[in-house]
C-alpha cells in the first residue's frame, strides 16, 4: 500500500505530504517493523524493514513493514534536495513529525488489515535512520519494543558543520580548476592508504592476533605525525601539505571559543578505502553543502558560500532545527520503563559520522544510569572495526541484527556478542562484535579465524 498523509500546499507553493509505503505479507508473524530513512530523506524506498543490513529482511521473515519519505519528495535536481527547507512545516516533518505520524497510522492499518493487534514492534535504521531510532527512544518511548540504530547522525546539524569546517581547513591545499576548489585532488588515494596501513602496523596486534583488524580501538593511539617526511617527498611518508590535509579531514569542529561541537574521526584501517576518500573530499563542497544550508538554516541559505562559513552565526541560524532534529538526550527512563531495548552499532572507519560521537553518547548515558552495567540493561553499543558508513570496508560487516534484537526483546537474551563475518574479504572468518566498552581479544589458542576463540575483554585502563 502506498499513500500520502496530510497532503497540502507549502509556503513555497510546492506540494507536500507524508508519503508512506506499507507491506503486508500473507503469512504475517504478528510483528511490525518500521524502516528508517537516509540522508535528508525525500524518497520513498520499498518497505522491506531495513535499508541497510544483511540476511533476510524483516519482510522476508514475515514482519509487516512500513517506510516514510520524511514528509517531502526530492525533485531530483543536483543541489536542490533540501528545498523543503523553504517550508517550516516540512522542516518539522523531516525532523520528527512525519516519523511519528506515519508510524502510528501504519500500525493502525496493519491491525485493521489483519484484524488483530501487533505483538511486537521494531525499528531498523542507519545514518539518518539511526538518528530517527535514537529520537524515537527519547521522544516516543512507547512506539517500539526494540530499536536498532546504526551509525546515528544524532547531532545532525553539527555533523553538517563538521563537513564544512573540514573543507575550509583543506581548502589551502586543494587546486582550483575553472574557479572551483577541488578538495578531491587535495590528496591522493595512495597517501590515505599509507595512513591506513600505518594504523594497522601499529595497532593490529593489540587484540592478540595480527589479522588485518584493529579490534582494541581504545588502545590504538595513532599519531599521524609519525608519517611526516623527514627529508623530501616520498611514497612512504607525507609532505607537510598532505599531513595538514589528513589532519583537517579528521579534525573535530569547534566554535570560535574552542568549544567542541562535533568530535574527531578515528584513525582506522578504512581510511585507505576509496569510499572514505570520496566522502571526505568532495569535488564541489558548495554543491554538497547547499541542500543542508537550505534545509537546516533559518532563513534558508541557498547562496551561502561554505568557504566563508562562520560557525557562531551558523549556530544562531540553526537553533530551531537543532532543537527539532537532534537526538542527544540521555534520558531514556520512559523507554526503559516501557521495556524498550535499544541496540546501537557504528563502524570505527565510518567516513561520514564519527563513531566517537556515538561512544561519547553511550558513555554519557552510562554515567547518567550509574554505570555501563545499568545502561546495558536496555541499551548496548557495538563497534565494528574497519567498517565504513553502515557497511563495507575492511571489517566484518555481515551480522544479523533482526535476530539479535528480537531475541533480546522477546526472549530476554541480551546480546553478549554478535557474530560477524565478511566472506568477500575473509572467507570462512568469523569475529565477535562486543558490547562497549569491551572488545574482541584472541584467547591465544584455537583457530584465530573462528569467533569462539575470542573473548570480549575490558580494555586496560589508561
Amino acid at each position: 500500500i502506498q499513500g500520502t498523509l496530510h497532503p497540502r500546499k507549502g509556503e513555497d507553493g510546492q506540494p507536500y505530504g507524508m508519503g508512506f509505503d506499507l507491506s503486508l505479507p500473507d503469512e504475517w508473524n504478528g510483528r511490525f517493523a518500521f524502516q528508517g530513512g537516509g540522508g535528508i530523506d525525500g524518497f520513498l524506498a520499498p518497505a522491506v524493514g531495513m535499508l541497510t543490513g544483511t540476511g533476510p529482511t524483516p519482510l522476508e521473515r514475515g514482519f509487516a513493514t512500513a517506510a516514510s519519505d520524511g514528509g517531502h519528495r526530492d525533485n531530483g535536481k543536483p543541489g536542490e534536495g533540501g528545498n523543503f527547507g523553504f517550508d517550516q512545516q516540512a522542516r518539522k516533518d523531516y525532523a520528527y513529525n512525519a516519523l511519528d505520524t506515519t508510524i502510528l497510522n501504519s500500525k493502525k492499518a496493519v491491525e485493521k488489515y489483519y484484524g488483530k493487534p501487533i505483538s511486537k514492534s521494531y525499528f531498523f535504521g542507519c545514518s539518518n535512520g539511526g538518528r530517527q531510532g535514537m529520537l524515537l527512544s527519547q521522544r516516543f518511548p512507547k512506539h517500539f519494543d526494540g530499536i536498532v540504530a546504526g551509525a546515528p547522525g544524532f547531532h545532525l546539524i553539527e555533523l553538517h558543520f563538521a563537513s564544512i569546517s573540514r573543507g575550509i581547513a583543506m581548502q589551502p591545499y586543494a587546486p582550483v580548476e575553472s574557479g572551483q576548489v577541488r578538495l578531491d585532488k587535495a590528496i591522493d588515494a595512495a597517501d590515505l592508504k599509507l595512513v591506513g596501513n600505518a594504523v594497522l602496523k601499529q595497532c593490529d596486534a593489540q587484540d592478540g592476533v595480527t589479522d588485518g583488524i584493529v579490534s582494541n580501538t581504545q588502545a590504538c593511539h595513532f599519531d599521524v605525525d609519525t608519517l611526516a617526511c623527514k627529508s623530501g617527498a616520498s611514497t612512504e611518508c607525507l609532505t607537510p601539505a598532505k599531513l595538514a590535509v589528513v589532519k583537517a579531514a579528521v579534525a573535530p569542529v569547534t566554535t570560535s571559543k574552542g568549544q567542541v561541537l562535533y568530535p574527531e574521526m578515528a584513525f582506522d584501517t578504512g581510511i585507505g578505502e576509496s569510499f572514505w576518500k570520496a566522502s571526505r573530499f568532495p569535488a564541489s563542497l558548495p554543491l554538497v553543502a547547499k541542500p543542508q544550508n537550505v534545509a537546516f538554516f533559518q532563513p534558508p541559505a541557498p547562496e551561502l558560500d561554505p568557504f566563508t562559513f562562520n560557525m557562531d552565526e551558523a549556530l544562531a541560524r540553526t537553533k530551531d532545527m537543532r532543537a527539532w532534529a537532534n537526538a542527544d538526550s540521555t534520558d531514556l527512563s520512559a523507554f526503559e520503563k516501557a521495556g524498550g531495548k535499544l541496540l546501537l552499532y557504528h563502524g570505527i572507519s565510518d567516513q561520514i559520522m564519527t563513531a566517537k560521537d556515538t561512544v561519547q553518547y553511550y558513555e554519557a548515558l552510562a554515567k547518567r544510569e550509574g554505570g555501563f552495567n545499568n545502561a546495558a540493561e536496555h541499551t548496548r553499543l557495538f563497534l565494528v572495526p574497519g567498517m565504513l558508513h553502515c557497511a563495507m570496508g575492511p571489517g566484518t560487516d555481515d551480522f544479523d541484527l533482526v535476530k539479535t534484537i528480537t531475541e533480546w526483546v522477546e526472549g530476554g537474551k541480551a546480546p553478549e556478542r554478535i557474530v560477524a563475518k565478511n566472506e568477500k574479504l575473509w572467507p570462512g572468518r568469523t569475529r565477535p562484535l562486543c558490547p562497549y566498552p569491551t572488545y574482541a581479544h584472541y584467547k591465544g589458542n584455537g583457530d584465530p579465524e573462528k569467533a569462539e576463540n575470542f573473548e570480549c575483554r575490558t580494555p586496560a585502563k589508561k
